[in-house]
């Protein structure tokens, strides 16, 4: 026999039974927890899966909206290119097309007979000149407003002045090798288009050749790494001998330049030679100079002369400078150019290979 608090003798039995029905009642206890945090967590579940299934309406909504954009930006231009051809037959615009030798074959073709005025209309001419400057997201606005523009060819002068006639954007961007223009305007050009203005691309080329030549600029750098290395004294006196091929001959190659190519020469944030041209540009690397201005480059004034003159490029290695250029630099930063350069030039090269090999294995549409 055991004394409870109060003295009062308890038996073994009576206290077993205390001791059980306080066990019982940590055990339901325990067990109401349980169900609660069970409760909580398949209401949370539940949350989850509505914000699954919310996404996936979100999705598809998104896929089907883009897929009707898509589809109205294909029937917009279907509709400019019967209407250029309408317009062709009528005689009211001159009918110019680069592909005159396989017109028999491709009569049938999407926007085969482009209208040729004879001087280029002024909103081609933007058009071409914003294409040309490497302003993608302006000339993306002009093709929006008027998906026509894709069709039309006519001449456009480029930053380097050099002339181009009879050419259309995406021409241009692929004698440039400017990937990211050429991936933008291929979202606003049918493929068997695109695979007609590649093909007489190809076959005609132009007054500048099939397409941009990198070995001009490879072979500066060179020459000016050479004259660098064959310097016999110290430091004293360096700058005169290496300015005329740094300025003229670097520099001048430098001029030449596609647009888009300046764009990535000049990117801070980043080491050039190091770059990945493949890839996406990264966060913090952004243009040394804001793109409406790249333009500048071209005509950029430093020491009484422009580029190719008083000055050439230099990529940036940590950051801007407050010049643009230099009058010369160290054998070290030339060859980590020329190597940025040459790595951009593979990379560009192989884009524009890929390309063509995917367009011009489209067959012509029948008639």
């Amino acid at each position: 026999m055991h004394s409870s608090s109060e003295g009062v003798p308890v038996p073994k039995k009576a206290e077993k039974e205390v001791e059980m029905k306080q066990a019982v009642e940590h055990l339901l206890e325990v067990q109401a927890s349980q169900a609660k945090e069970i409760q909580a967590l398949e209401a949370r579940i539940a949350t989850m899966e509505r914000d699954m299934q919310l996404l996936a309406a979100e999705k598809a909504k998104a896929e089907q909206t883009a897929e009707q954009e898509k589809a109205e930006q294909q029937n917009r231009a279907r509709a400019a290119a019967e209407e250029f051809k309408e317009a062709g037959a009528e005689g009211r615009m001159k009918v110019y097309s680069p592909l005159w030798p396989l017109a028999p074959s491709l009569a049938g073709g999407l926007g085969l007979w482009r209208p040729q005025p004879e001087n280029t209309p002024p909103k081609v001419a933007t058009f071409l000149k914003l294409v040309a400057e490497g302003k993608k997201e302006e000339a993306e606005a002009m093709l929006k407003a008027d998906p026509a523009l894709i069709f039309q060819s006519g001449e456009v002068t480029d930053l380097s002045h050099r002339k181009f006639h009879h050419i259309t954007g995406f021409q241009y961007a692929l004698w440039a090798l400017d990937w990211k223009m050429c991936k933008m305007l291929l979202n606003y050009l049918p493929p068997h288009e695109a695979g007609l203005q590649a093909r007489a691309l190809q076959e005609n080329g132009t007054a500048h050749g099939e397409h941009f030549d990198f070995g001009p600029i490879i072979r500066a750098y060179q020459k000016y790494e050479k004259v660098y290395a064959d310097w016999p004294g110290g430091r004293e006196g360096i700058g005169k001998t290496l300015q005329p091929c740094w300025c003229t001959e670097v520099g001048g190659a430098q001029f030449l330049l596609p647009a888009h190519v300046i764009q990535q020469f000049y990117l801070d944030g980043r080491r050039f030679p190091l770059a990945d041209f493949k890839q996406p540009r990264l966060p913090g690397e952004g243009e040394r100079w804001k793109q409406a201005v790249v333009s500048d480059v071209y005509t950029h004034q430093q020491d009484g002369g422009g580029l190719g003159e008083k000055f050439a490029l230099q990529a940036p290695i940590h950051g801007g400078r407050e010049e643009l250029g230099a009058p010369w630099i160290t054998e070290g930063g030339a060859r980590e150019d020329r190597e940025g350069i040459a790595a951009l030039a593979e990379t560009c090269l192989e884009q524009r290979q890929l390309l063509l090999k995917d367009l011009l294995s489209l067959k012509p549409v029948p008639v």
